[in-house]
């Protein structure tokens, strides 16, 4: 995510920050960005976004994402905020 949300010829067809400052984005083409990330991760091919979905829950409970604060009104769908473990990702 963090890598996608990075390269400026990926961003906004497929990811798009909602808030930089804060580590908020959203996932526009969610079938893509769960094919990219199977090639990342051990090289899955067949990633489909249930997976992929799974792999951010868990990883939500590991702390590399938090919970998106219910005052901004963010979107509720494919919205995500990077977490306290997260890494270079401003």
């Amino acid at each position: 995510m963090r890598d996608l949300l990075k390269d400026p010829s990926r961003r906004g067809d497929i990811i798009e920050w909602i808030s930089e400052k804060e580590g908020v984005f959203r996932v526009v083409n969610s079938a893509e960005v769960a094919r990219l990330w199977g090639e990342k991760k051990k090289n899955k091919k067949e990633m489909t976004y249930e997976k992929m979905s799974r792999s951010l829950r868990y990883s939500r409970l590991e702390g590399y994402f938090s919970d998106l604060p219910k005052d901004k009104n963010y979107p509720k769908k494919l919205c995500f905020k990077f977490g306290p473990k997260s890494k270079d990702w401003y």
